[in-house]
C-alpha cells in the first residue's frame, strides 16, 4: 500500500451526503477498507502551530432521496485555513463512483470496488492553490450512480488538509457521513428526464422535462450560494397528471450574483409531500462591479469592515466611510483582481450611529451602503 493512499475507518466517521457538512477538530483516522492501510501512518490530524482545525469537508450533489440507477454529479470541497495540500476518501456501501479527473496534473483519483463497499480516493496528494476568499479546494468531475434496487445507502467521506512540513504533525483531518434513500421511479410522483441550467446575460436559465407525473402540484426552484443552504426563488405550476413528455423552464435573475451558484428542484405533490432533484451548479460571471456582502453590520466599535466585492477587471477601488453629514471618517485605496475579492477596511473608533460605506472605481460610484455602528 502506497503511503500516499488516504483511507478512513468507519469507526471515526460521522455522515455526510447531499449538501451537508460537519466541522470537527483533530481527528485521527484508523484502519481502512484495507486493514493494512492507515491515514495515521502519514498524517497525525493534530493541531498545526497551535492553531485548532477549523475547517470542514463537504460533498454536494446527492439528494436526500435518490432515484435507482440515476447518476448524480458531485463536488467535494475541503476547507481549511492553513492547508497547502489535500487528500480525501469516500466510501459507500452501494452505488458506484466514477470520475473524469483521473490523471490530472494536480492529482490522480482512483475508484475501487471491495466486497460490499465502493471507494473513491486520491492516490497522490492534491497540491493546489485554494480559493483565496475562504481557503478551500473544490474537486469536480465526479459522479455517483445510485444502485438499481431501492433501499438505504450510506456514504462516508473524510479529508485531510496538510501543511507540507515534511512530517506527519500538524495536519487536520475531517470526516462525516449521511444516509440517502434510494427509490424506484414507480414510487415517485414524477419521472424527470432532464434538468439543465446555464448562465447568460445576468440570468440563470433552468430547463427540465418529465415523462410521467402523478398528482403533482408545482415545482419550487431553489437556489444556494454555498451548496448547503437553499431558498426558494420561484415556482412553476405542473401539469399534474400525465404520461407524456412535458417541458418546463424558469429564468432566475442572477445580475447581483457571482461565482458558483447551486440550484435544485423541489417537486410538490397535491397531498403536501415533496421530493428533491439532484443539485446542479453553474458559474455566474458578474456583469458589473458590485458588492455582494458587507459585514459585520451592525459594526462594533473598533472592528474592521469586510466587503465581498466582484470586480470586472483588476485595478484599485476607493472605499470611504462617511458620517450622516457626508463627512469622510475613513478612507482606503485597495487593489482588486478580476472576479471575487474580500476587502478589509480599517475604521477608527466611531461613535454610535449611522454611517455610509461608499465604493468607487475609476471615479465611478459602484455602491453606497448604510452601516450601523453600535
Amino acid at each position: 500500500m502506497k503511503k500516499s493512499l488516504f483511507t478512513l475507518s468507519t469507526a471515526f466517521l460521522a455522515v455526510l451526503i447531499g449538501t451537508s457538512s460537519i466541522k470537527s477538530t483533530n481527528h485521527n483516522s484508523g484502519s481502512s477498507v484495507k486493514t493494512n492501510s492507515t491515514c495515521t501512518s502519514c498524517h497525525s490530524g493534530s493541531k498545526a502551530a497551535g492553531v485548532a482545525a477549523k475547517g470542514s469537508v463537504t460533498i454536494k450533489g446527492i439528494p436526500a432521496t435518490a432515484v435507482a440507477g440515476q447518476s448524480y454529479p458531485i463536488t467535494i470541497i475541503i476547507k481549511d485555513p492553513v492547508a497547502k495540500s489535500y487528500g480525501f476518501n469516500a466510501i459507500t456501501n452501494d452505488g458506484k463512483f466514477a470520475t473524469t479527473a483521473t490523471g490530472t496534473s494536480t492529482t490522480a483519483i482512483a475508484t475501487t470496488t471491495y466486497p460490499n463497499r465502493y471507494s473513491l480516493h486520491h492516490t497522490t496528494k492534491i497540491v493546489a492553490t485554494p480559493n483565496a476568499a475562504d481557503s478551500n479546494f473544490t474537486l469536480t468531475g465526479i459522479t455517483w450512480t445510485a444502485p438499481a434496487t431501492a433501499g438505504s445507502v450510506t456514504v462516508a467521506i473524510g479529508a485531510l488538509a496538510t501543511n507540507n512540513n515534511g512530517s506527519s504533525s500538524g495536519d487536520h483531518a475531517y470526516s462525516s457521513t449521511l444516509t440517502t434513500k434510494v427509490v424506484l421511479d414507480s414510487t415517485l410522483p414524477i419521472k424527470l428526464l432532464s434538468f439543465n441550467i446555464n448562465s447568460a446575460a445576468g440570468k440563470v436559465n433552468l430547463t427540465w422535462s418529465s415523462s410521467t407525473e402523478t398528482n403533482v402540484a408545482s415545482f419550487a426552484v431553489e437556489r444556494s450560494i454555498n451548496g448547503t443552504t437553499f431558498s426558494t426563488v420561484g415556482n412553476v405550476a405542473a401539469i399534474g397528471n400525465s404520461s407524456s413528455l412535458h417541458s418546463y423552464s424558469y429564468s432566475d435573475d442572477a445580475s447581483k450574483l457571482s461565482g458558483t451558484i447551486y440550484y435544485r428542484l423541489k417537486t410538490l405533490d397535491k397531498d403536501g409531500k415533496f421530493t428533491y432533484s439532484a443539485v446542479q451548479q453553474v458559474v455566474v460571471k458578474a456583469s458589473k462591479n458590485l458588492i455582494t456582502k458587507m459585514y459585520p453590520n451592525p459594526l462594533s466599535n473598533g472592528q474592521d469592515i469586510k466587503l465581498a466585492y466582484n470586480s470586472l477587471k483588476s485595478g484599485v477601488v476607493k472605499v470611504q466611510v462617511l458620517n450622516s453629514l457626508g463627512k469622510q471618517v475613513a478612507n482606503s485605496n485597495l487593489a482588486v483582481t478580476e472576479g471575487s475579492n474580500t476587502l478589509t477596511v480599517a475604521t477608527p473608533h466611531l461613535a454610535t450611529g449611522i454611517y455610509y460605506v461608499s465604493v468607487t472605481t475609476e471615479n465611478t460610484l459602484v455602491e453606497r451602503l448604510p452601516l450601523m455602528v453600535k
